[in-house]
């Protein structure tokens, strides 16, 4: 169509009618770059619709989400855009990705009704706002270090049900969308709904069948090995698969030291952040407000979807952050309604809302790591009674052999240290004339550090005399730390 028409008419009375008919051509010119400019954009959104239905089909859905965004920025030449999806239980909208924009703010949430795209995702209609940086109804997200000009929100729909919202943005006075772009905007997003809701039904096959892999996967592992490392090593790698998170570790729990021990720990082979350093067989005291505090306490599963605002973790929030968690999910090991061990996932990259379904699958994984640890230690206590009972049988052999005193306390010792090995022992008898404990028998290491040097305890004197003035067991785990003297009960755990 010609860039230019001109009408000479030269008849001055045909003026007005020049007029006229000018104003008229130039409305149907519009028309005309503007239906063509509409059929363009409906011919892109075509083409993007069938590459939408494709990509549902091989991505899951953070992958298409951004594939989505990033289309819809570019069609509508808009500085940047970003896609919020439903949390359905908290009423909340999550940022689950951006086109040109920094992804820092990715997971960032929005109640319903707050803001533009809260109001788009309660009303479930379409938003223009071209005066945005002055408007009231802005919103703390994206727009917290962008300064928006202009903004665009569609919902996403599965049948009646909103279950998302995307939005674009100009940033700079001289940019604006329009009616149209609008329009464009609404009909992409209904393009993307249809796909999204094919990458979703597809997610959920995918998940499901990862589940049963996985549990299948572990009940295998646990039947057919009796190496507790190799089980619980599988076992992270399966959860940290079925649960989709960047991090699982197992770690035992050691009441009578409130300590815990990392057993095992398994990491997303597609994640690229900085893991804080920590090692299998690391022990730590349990911090209290700790994730595994929580647990332990409480024997039920702990989410924590939001580390920087959840007040539980309010004591842990400065080392938990300083270490780059975003979300973290705790579960208990039981065994017989007994905390043994916690499983923790994390989150890094991003924040994690965990639902009731992957608390529910997290509890059965722990349930099959429990057995196995369960059954790992019902077979060590088992053979080392076995191996007990064959030590206590030779020493009493070699007891009633009718030795001297001498040989008879050496077979004690070397009995002794059979059933308790990596230990010191000394052996004193009383002496009730003089009154004293007479060291008859130690181990090297037990004389060089332990052993008095004339080998003579009074009954005043130091734990040996402890023991012989009252007459019972003692026990004490730490020499460094614990100071506080007290005898075992016959119920004290071993």
């Amino acid at each position: 169509m010609p860039g230019l028409l001109a009408l000479n008419l030269v008849a001055e009375e045909s003026d007005d009618v020049v007029t006229v008919l000018g104003a008229q051509i130039s409305v149907l010119w519009q028309y005309v770059i503007t239906r063509e400019e509409f059929q363009r954009r409906e011919r892109a959104i075509s083409a993007l619709t069938d590459t939408l239905q494709g990509l549902a089909r091989q991505l899951n859905i953070d992958d298409f989400l951004q594939t989505a965004i990033s289309q819809a920025t570019d069609l509508l030449a808009a500085a940047g855009g970003g896609v919020y999806l439903v949390d359905v239980p908290n009423q909340k909208l999550e940022l689950r990705q951006v086109a040109r924009f920094s992804t820092k703010n990715v997971g960032t949430k929005l109640a319903v009704g707050e803001g533009v795209v809260g109001q788009v995702a309660e009303t479930g209609q379409a938003r223009l706002v071209n005066n945005y940086a002055t408007s009231t109804e802005r919103s703390i997200d994206l727009a917290e270090n962008t300064q928006f000009s202009a903004l665009l929100a569609a919902p996403l729909h599965d049948d009646d049900v909103i279950i998302g919202v995307m939005m674009l943005a100009h940033v700079g006075p001289a940019h604006s969308f329009s009616s149209s772009d609008l329009a464009l905007l609404e009909s992409f997003a209904a393009q993307a709904s249809l796909a999204l809701r094919t990458a979703r039904l597809l997610d959920a096959q995918r998940k499901q069948a990862r589940e049963l892999f996985v549990l299948y996967e572990n009940s295998r592992t646990i039947g057919s090995s009796l190496d507790l490392r190799h089980i619980l090593d599988r076992l992270t790698e399966n959860v940290t698969l079925a649960l989709n998170v960047e991090q699982s570790a197992v770690f035992l729990w050691e009441p009578e030291r409130a300590m815990t021990e990392l057993v095992a720990l398994a990491v997303d082979e597609s994640f690229t952040g900085n893991l804080q350093d920590i090692k299998i067989g690391t022990r730590t005291p349990l911090q209290s407000g700790s994730v595994a505090a929580l647990v332990i306490n409480a024997q039920q599963p702990v989410a924590i979807n939001d580390v920087a605002h959840d007040p539980r973790i309010a004591s842990q929030r400065g080392a938990l952050r300083e270490h780059g968690v975003r979300s973290i999910l705790g579960v208990p090991l039981l065994v017989l309604d007994h905390v043994i061990g916690v499983l923790v996932c994390t989150m890094y990259t991003v924040s994690r809302s965990f639902s009731g379904s992957e608390i529910t699958l997290a509890q059965t994984l722990a349930g099959q790591a429990a057995t196995a640890i369960g059954n790992a230690r019902l077979l060590t206590d088992e053979r080392r009674r076995s191996v007990e009972l064959t030590t206590l049988q030779d020493i009493s052999t070699r007891l009633n052999a009718g030795s001297g005193l001498t040989t008879t306390l050496e077979s004690i010792g070397e009995g002794v240290r059979q059933l308790l090995p990596n230990i010191d022992i000394e052996i004193c008898l009383y002496d009730p004339q003089t009154e004293t404990l007479n060291s008859h028998y130690a181990t090297e290491t037990s004389r060089n550090y332990f052993v008095s040097e004339s080998g003579v305890y009074h009954l005043d004197q130091g734990l040996t005399g402890w023991l012989a003035r009252h007459r019972t067991t003692l026990r004490i785990g730490d020499m460094q730390q614990q100071r506080t003297v007290y005898p075992v009960r016959s119920n004290d755990p071993a």
